[in-house]
Order: C-alpha cells, then sequence, then structure tokens
C-alpha cells in the first residue's frame, strides 16, 4: 500500500529545499552589489583628489602653450595693443576649448594685420617709385605716407593713394619748377638748356628771363629731364681751325654748333675769345708810269716802274714788345685793332678770301659736349655761328 503521508511529506520537504536554493542567487547578487558599491565609494574618495591634481596642471600647460603661441604670432608687431588683449583672455579661460577658440581668434586677427601692412608698405613702395629724389621735397607725398602708416584698412590706403594720384603730376611739376627757380636765384646770366620734347633734342643758350619762359612751357615729363648747366660751369677748350671750317672769325658770347664733316652734331659751344693766328704778313706791291713827248723839233718817251713790298715779319714779337713798352700800346691796338673782324668785313666787300687763315677759339663747352669733341679729328669739324647772347 501506498502511504500517503510519507509522500506528502516528501513534497513538502521538496519544495522547502527548492526555496532555499532559489534564494542563494539573489542573496549572492545583493552581497556583490554591496561590496562593489563600497568599492565605488572608496575609490572615489581616494581618486578625487588625485583626479583634481592631474586636470589642472594640464589646463594650466594649455594656456602657457597658448601664450607661447600668442608672442610667437606678435613677434613682427610687439607693440600691437591686440597682443596683452588676447593674452588676458587666455589667462581668463576656464577650458581648453576656450582657448582653441582664442587662438583662433588671434590668428585671424595676425593674418588681416599681415595683409593691412603687405598693402601699407606696396602703397609707400609705390608712392617712393612715383616721387624718385622729389619725394623729400613734398609736403603732400610725406603727408599720403604718414596717413597710409594710420591706416586701419585697405580700403582706407586705396582712398589716400587715388586722392594723392590725382593731383600727383602737378605736384611734382611744382616741385621741379621751384628746383629750377631757386637754382636760378644767385647763379649765371647765362644757362646752357638741353631737353626732349616730342622726341627731339632741344640744345640753346638763355639768359635766365628766357630760361624762365622756356620751362614754363614744358610739361612734367619733359621738366624732369631738362639739362640747365651755368656757363661758369663749362670746360674751357682751346680749338685751332682753319678759316675753311669757320667761315668768319666767331666773336666773343657767340654761340656756335660744332658738326663732323658726317654733318652730326657734336655739340654747342660759347666763344669765350677768338683769335687770328699770324705769324709774319706779307704784302707786295708793283707801280709803273711812262710819258710821251711830243715837240715840232723831237719826239721821245719815257717809262718808270717800282715794286713796293710790305713785310711784317714776327708779328707776335711786335705784341710782346708793346707790352714791355718797347712800342706805343695805343698805336698798336689802334692799328691791329678788330683785325679779325675789319678782315671779315673786307673779305666780304671783296670777295677774297684767305684759306691759309687760322682761327684759335677759346670755346665754353657744356660737360655732355666735351667729351663728343675731344674724341673728334678737328680737321674734320665744321662751325657754325649760331647766335650770340650779348
Amino acid at each position: 500500500m501506498v502511504d500517503t503521508d510519507r509522500i506528502k511529506a516528501l513534497k513538502e520537504r521538496s519544495k522547502k529545499t527548492i526555496k532555499k536554493r532559489n534564494l542563494r542567487p539573489i542573496i549572492l547578487a545583493l552581497i556583490i552589489i554591496i561590496i562593489f558599491g563600497m568599492l565605488f565609494i572608496v575609490l572615489s574618495t581616494v581618486l578625487k583628489p588625485q583626479q583634481q591634481n592631474i586636470v589642472v596642471p594640464n589646463l594650466e600647460q594649455i594656456k602657457n602653450n597658448a601664450k607661447k603661441a600668442i608672442n610667437e604670432m606678435f613677434k613682427p608687431y610687439p607693440n600691437d595693443p591686440m597682443k596683452n588683449v588676447f593674452l588676458g583672455k587666455i589667462d581668463a579661460a576656464t577650458s581648453e576649448g576656450e582657448i582653441k577658440s582664442i587662438i583662433n581668434e588671434a590668428q585671424k586677427y595676425i593674418q588681416n594685420k599681415n595683409r593691412l601692412e603687405n598693402a601699407k608698405k606696396l602703397a609707400i613702395e609705390q608712392i617712393k617709385n612715383s616721387y624718385g629724389s622729389l619725394l623729400e621735397y613734398s609736403d603732400k607725398a610725406k603727408k599720403a605716407i604718414n596717413e597710409i602708416n594710420l591706416a586701419t584698412s585697405i580700403d582706407e590706403i586705396n582712398k589716400i593713394l587715388n586722392s594723392l594720384n590725382e593731383n600727383i603730376e602737378e605736384d611734382k611739376k611744382e616741385i621741379v619748377d621751384n628746383i629750377i627757380l631757386k637754382s636760378l636765384y644767385f647763379g649765371d646770366k647765362y644757362y646752357y638748356v638741353k631737353a626732349v620734347e616730342d622726341n627731339q633734342t632741344i640744345e640753346r643758350f638763355l639768359d635766365r628771363n628766357n630760361l624762365i619762359k622756356f620751362k614754363n612751357t614744358l610739361d612734367y615729363k619733359t621738366l624732369k629731364n631738362l639739362i640747365i648747366q651755368p656757363v661758369s660751369e663749362f670746360k674751357k677748350v682751346a680749338l685751332e681751325v682753319s678759316a675753311k671750317q669757320c667761315g668768319d672769325l666767331p666773336v666773343s658770347n657767340s654761340v656756335i654748333a660744332i658738326y663732323n664733316t658726317k654733318g652730326n652734331l657734336v655739340t654747342y659751344a660759347l666763344v669765350d675769345s677768338s683769335y687770328v693766328v699770324l705769324s709774319n704778313i706779307n704784302y707786295g706791291e708793283s707801280k709803273s708810269a711812262s710819258e710821251n713827248v711830243n715837240t715840232p723839233v723831237d719826239q721821245y718817251s719815257t717809262s718808270q716802274s717800282s715794286n713796293v713790298n710790305y713785310n711784317l715779319n714776327n708779328l707776335p714779337g711786335v705784341l710782346q714788345a708793346t707790352v714791355i713798352g718797347k712800342l706805343d700800346y695805343y698805336k698798336i691796338k689802334q692799328m691791329f685793332g678788330e683785325f679779325g673782324y675789319k678782315l671779315n668785313k673786307l673779305s666780304k666787300e671783296t670777295q677774297i678770301f684767305d684759306d691759309k687763315m687760322n682761327y684759335l677759339l677759346i670755346l665754353l663747352v657744356p660737360d655732355d659736349g666735351l667729351s663728343k669733341l675731344l674724341k673728334e679729328n678737328k680737321n674734320n669739324l665744321v662751325i657754325t655761328v649760331q647766335q650770340n647772347i650779348k
């Protein structure tokens, strides 16, 4: 027989065993959770000061590196007030992201600053190149350069440049005018002037008044290349030429043009003094006379001839003898005064030309013509008189 009571008892025991086994994992899990919770609390308490010690030095290091970067960026502009502004912002930053943002802002500022400074540099160079040596005389150009240095934008720089360029040619012409006028205040009465106008070279001798009138007709391009040399600065050169090369003897203060046999202009020059070169003067003359006599008784004729020679030897000796008082100075001067002028005049009136005559010319030659004159063979020169500036 089956014992029902026993079976019931086994079932009850079995249920209790199952319940005990189901509670173990739960209890174990609770214990583990409690242990890990306690460990977390302990570790948090222990590690918190360490974490604080690590984070704070990292932010300070980032700030120091950022300041170094700012100082490096501002090396070309050590006195720029924005440098201290960016350094102050970094000191006040509370995060790495904020510091990065400040660095980016500083980089953009420096980029704009560089563009502005380059624009200033180019604009100032443009002004200097345009004015050249005239820059020191231009108040307008100096003012524009100062304004450009103070400009805060590229647009402002362009406005300054455009304003200057509107009147730059007039400004430079006025400067050159003033320089020329100053050079004439205490200068010579006469000047050698050389200019290139409409691709043609103009060379002439002018007195002060005519020079001022002439320069007023020139534009800036011609005026800036104008060459003006006072006659007192000319080089003095002695040139002996034959009468065939010169024609009439040029007188003092005559402006002459000297050409070569190819027809090329060598130089213009001013005659300081001129001389006829003579050593001896020889002149011969013959005379003849005849007479016929007719009478009722007789018839006869007579004739007579004579030769007259004029010799003046050692003419330079006559001058030297006069100088030392052996001959009368005023009589010699009266006899030979204006010998060349009288010779030219008589030659024209008689159409008789002495091609054996030589002239000694003492010339005043401008600087740019002297070297060209010295290169030429004096026997191949042709001289023409242009004007007399007396």
